[in-house]
């Protein structure tokens, strides 16, 4: 029968021709998808309607791809058509993912499924449901995809014919917490990540390629059942690791009776929990009959890496991609090997606090709406946001990015958290209790319940005694070291009646709650679906709240958001409400502020740099994230400045906005770039960016100008290049400067300007004639004028270096097609500019000489008819001395007989006394439309003389003018009477 059995699998295995895409393996791989069909795109994140997912699936024939990334939370049950591709990583940014209900291809055929989350979890009332279900589907493969939250399986086939999953990650049931239950088969399970699973990893009542997965933290592992049927099953290569929920590792092959028949090879198990990946090899497989060989034909041909190879391979690539922060934690996880401290000591030590902030977020945002209405509120009142605010701090603590946590917090740290943060719940659930009694004298009592109506009392309560109970059982646990069966045991220490009273009474309620919470998997699910709930939650503009309260009026039209700051709160607090469109309305999140001393000691070691004492204030609740001086500053501000990037992060992680502004418009970002540290600039940037979501420009644009862009080339270029933040071509300084134009006025000094230009007009930053707007002296000038004036200035002072930086400067700029006649508000074209530097800033005629003929050297290289561009800059001279008759200085063309240059053309630049002097017939003035040297005259390459230097010689002559010549006659004829 075996031998059967062999042969119609055989047969039934894909050609390569046939795969569902390339790398495709195993008996899923022959489905065909949507190949063929119509191509969808998925538009919106809603459950249904036109653009929905549930939309694009519910026709065959079809590729689905997505312009939208995030989270759709779905309503009901979402049922697949068959002949589908769904492509995932089609998704912008951190891609898509499904929550809330199960997606359903039972008996379907033909389906592909890429690069897509499926978290089911509570939100589905139906717990009989699985994440992912292809009953009785056939031709079924599911690759790089993250199955998280199952409540009955993470993935049910029963029934299923030819089905792969391959590449993801099958992680945190919770309910029955099982794995993949499949029957019928053929299947293949490869380069799999499980994660925390009870059993069935899988539950395996078919013939089964099993190659190069990794299981960690199992009850049992991989799993026949004692009632499965004869069956086959290739397991090769998979390293097993045992965690804090594996009670024994010896079930790593589960109920493998006599009926199956194994071929077991080069699997691993690592069950000794000492933080290191140093397992033996296990393939004892029970009463199972022992293969020689693999049953599959391609089963050895697949098993490609050995089972510490599989552990690499796996933790880098499975899942779908790009990883999210929870699948990130769940990779963590593994890693560590050894997560009790993390998954319980970290993700449980807020679960109620993460379940409590789901369920009253939108009553504590309405306290911080009323806080900004009542103008005096009791003292009470005070205490009490400042109690909840504490508790949010936490939640954003440990939430946000668990992977980052050992960094910025010890145990001393934690245990000071767990200690404060517990009192504080305390004395909120005393406070909270009270609501239910008759006094209702106590005017916080009475705002509290009204704030708190739409939210059951009894509920609120009751989420906050969890909070409670989970931050002792982790104080228990992280700080004292007693594991999670310890509970119901007496303590060790000898203590007083009184004292054993309260720990007997402790230990019922740790042994009733870990019932609730009966593993890590249902700590870390209520987790991310509580810190979803806090970055979701808003409340809509209180019609109490008018534009008139309102000082100022903050908007960001590309992100559809803006700030309004209440004035009346100045003195004591701000209250910032971010607001975001969303179709047609508008929803808004405040957050509060203090205003504390600027001597306050935590802005002192902020801007020190000293991370451990600014952890030291956190952890005894002396210091807060949103604490601001009158002027605006945060420590974030003072941290960023320092320029330490342990600090900047350990403060973003607790909950601060770098996008907050000080009374200069200056933000974190802005300061970062200033800081001394230069060789941390980029790291800074790079977690402001990354992690702060900050804006570079700001709200002032001459702020964000000077300071976000002065840093180091590798800072300035990674900035440069962030496509969200990517500065508009228009947005200019107070100056009317654009990036590029501020570039060239003020970083030619120093030795990376050239390469910052570079960078600029790479990334299209430069439009050839965009000019300054608005500045009383430099109004109308291009990046040219720019780059001259800043050349001639150098070369007059003989600062080689920066000759050097803005010449080439000027060489791209000409290269680029800049309008090389192009005029300034003052009516000065470059060649002006130049001749003012001239006039103004040296005294050495043979100085005068060099720059001018430098310049005409360069526009000949560029390929300029220099004859031609004389002629043209001759009229614009004559033009702007007649509307411009009180300039200090004008350039002079005197055409010579004899005089090498420009067919006898000389250039000199005189004040307005000699010019008056050498140009006395303005009758011959000419406008610049009749002029012979047309437009069409001056391009690049319409001249055919031969590059070089044009006067090698120094040519070009500032001239003597008649009254120089009588001077130096005189002072000749009175040194010779002398001699005499």
């Amino acid at each position: 029968m075996l031998f059967s059995v062999a042969v119609l699998v055989v047969t039934a295995l894909p050609t390569v021709s046939a795969l569902a895409f390339d790398g495709a393996v195993g008996f899923g791989s022959i489905a065909t998808g949507g190949t063929g069909g119509t191509t969808v795109t998925v538009t919106t994140l809603a459950d249904s309607g036109t653009g929905s997912l549930r939309d694009a699936v519910s026709e065959p024939n079809r590729i689905i791809e997505f312009s939208v990334s995030g989270y759709i939370e779905l309503e009901s049950a979402l049922s697949l058509s068959s002949d589908l591709t769904i492509n995932g990583q089609t998704a912008p940014g951190n891609g898509i993912g499904i929550m809330g209900a199960e997606v359903s291809a039972s008996g379907k055929s033909n389906i592909i499924i890429r690069n897509l989350r499926m978290r089911q979890g509570t939100l589905d009332s139906d717990t009989g449901h699985s994440a992912f279900n292809m009953g009785d589907a056939s031709n079924i493969i599911l690759d790089h995809c993250s199955v998280e939250y199952g409540q009955w399986d993470s993935i049910d086939a029963v029934g299923a014919v030819n089905i792969t999953v391959s590449n993801s990650i099958i992680a945190l049931p919770i309910g029955q917490q099982f794995g993949a239950h499949v029957e019928t088969g053929p299947s293949t399970f490869y380069r799999n990540l499980w994660v925390s699973a009870h059993n069935r990893q899988p539950l395996s009542k078919d013939d089964t390629q099993y190659i190069n997965n990794v299981v960690y933290n199992f009850q049992a592992a991989y799993t026949s059942g004692n009632t499965a049927g004869y069956f086959s099953h290739d397991i090769i290569g998979n390293y097993f690791i045992s965690g804090p929920s594996t009670s024994t590792a010896k079930d790593v092959f589960y109920q493998m009776d006599s009926e199956q028949s194994v071929y077991a090879s080069g699997n691993y198990l690592d069950d000794n929990n000492d933080g290191e990946l140093n397992g033996s090899s296990y393939n004892t497989v029970g009463s199972a009959t022992v293969l020689s060989e693999p049953w599959a034909s391609d089963s050895s041909s697949l098993a490609t890496l050995s089972a510490a190879e599989a552990v690499t391979y796996v933790l880098a690539n499975a899942g779908a991609l790009p990883r999210d922060e929870l699948d990130t934690f769940v990779v963590s996880q593994v890693k560590s090997k050894n997560p009790m401290a993390e998954a319980l000591g970290v993700a449980g030590s807020i679960v109620g606090i993460a379940s409590l902030a789901g369920q009253i977020c939108s009553g504590v945002q309405q306290l911080y709406a009323f806080v900004d209405s009542v103008k005096q509120g009791p003292s009470d009142f005070q205490n009490i946001e400042n109690d909840i605010r504490l508790i949010e701090r936490v939640v954003r603590r440990m939430a946000e990015d668990c992977t980052d946590l050992p960094e910025h917090l010890d145990v001393g740290l934690l245990k000071s958290s767990f200690e404060l943060c517990l009192s504080r719940v305390n004395r909120l659930l005393t406070i909270i209790q009270s609501l239910d009694t008759s006094s209702q004298k106590n005017r916080t009592i009475r705002l509290i319940k009204a704030t708190v109506k739409k939210t059951r009392i009894a509920e609120f309560a009751k989420e906050l005694d969890s909070a409670k109970m989970t931050l002792m059982l982790v104080y228990q646990h992280h700080v004292q070291k007693i594991g999670p069966l310890a509970f119901s045991q007496s303590s060790s220490r000898s203590t007083g009646s009184t004292e054993r009273m309260e720990q007997e009474k402790f230990n019922t309620q740790m042994v009733n709650f870990s019932r609730s919470y009966s593993n890590t998997t249902e700590v870390v699910y209520t987790l991310w679906l509580g810190s979803l709930s806090v970055k979701s939650q808003s409340v809509t503009l209180r019609p109490g709240i008018r534009k008139s309260d309102t000082a100022e009026a903050e908007y960001r039209t590309e992100k559809k958001t803006f700030t309004l700051r209440s004035a009346r709160w100045l003195s004591s607090r701000i209250i910032e409400l971010e607001a975001t469109r969303q179709a047609s309305q508008w929803t808004f999140n405040l957050r509060p502020w203090r205003v504390v001393n600027p001597d306050s000691i935590l802005f002192d070691f902020c801007g020190e740099g000293d991370l451990r004492n600014v952890q030291r204030l956190f952890s005894k609740g002396l210091a807060s994230p949103f604490d601001v001086t009158p002027d605006g500053d945060t420590a974030l501000h003072f941290a960023a400045l320092s320029g330490n990037p342990d600090l900047v992060a350990f403060l973003l992680y607790n909950g601060a906005d770098a996008n907050v502004e000080n009374t200069k418009g200056r933000n974190a970002l802005h300061l970062a770039m200033i800081s001394p540290r230069e060789e941390e600039h980029l790291e800074l940037a790079r977690l402001l960016v990354e992690k702060g979501q900050v804006d570079p420009m700001g709200s002032v644009q001459e702020t964000g100008v000077i300071y976000t862009y002065g840093g180091p080339v590798d800072a300035f270029r990674y900035l440069i290049y962030q496509d969200e933040f990517f500065v508009n071509l228009e947005e200019r300084n107070h100056c009317g400067r654009t990036i590029l134009q501020h570039q060239i006025f003020h970083r030619l000094y120093y030795g990376d300007s050239f390469e910052r230009i570079q960078v600029l007009l790479g990334a299209g930053h430069h439009l050839p004639g965009d000019h300054i707007d608005g500045d009383p002296i430099y109004d109308g000038y291009s990046a040219l004028h720019c780059a001259a004036h800043v050349w001639a200035n150098a070369k007059l002072r003989e600062d080689e270096d920066t000759a050097r930086q803005t010449e080439l400067v000027l060489r791209s700029l000409l290269s680029r097609g800049e309008d090389i006649h192009g005029v300034s508000g003052r009516g000065y074209t470059a060649l002006t500019t130049i001749g003012e530097m001239i006039h103004f800033r040296n005294k050495r005629p043979e100085l005068h000489q060099d720059v001018i003929a430098a310049w005409l050297n360069m526009l000949s290289d560029a390929g300029h008819d220099v004859n031609a561009y004389c002629l043209m800059e001759s009229t614009l001279e004559k033009r702007r001395r007649l509307e411009s008759p009180r300039e200090d200085f004008h350039v002079i063309f005197e055409e010579m007989d004899g005089v090498e240059g420009v067919d006898g053309l000389r250039i000199s630049i005189s004040s307005l006394e000699q010019v008056i002097e050498v140009d006395d017939d303005d009758e011959e003035t000419a406008e610049v439309e009749g002029t012979r040297a047309s437009s069409s005259s001056l391009m690049p390459g319409s001249w055919e003389r031969s590059r070089g230097d044009i006067f090698p010689n120094r040519s070009v002559s500032l001239g003597l003018t008649k009254i120089t010549f009588v001077f130096v006659m005189f002072i000749l004829f009175v040194l010779l009477l002398r001699h005499n």
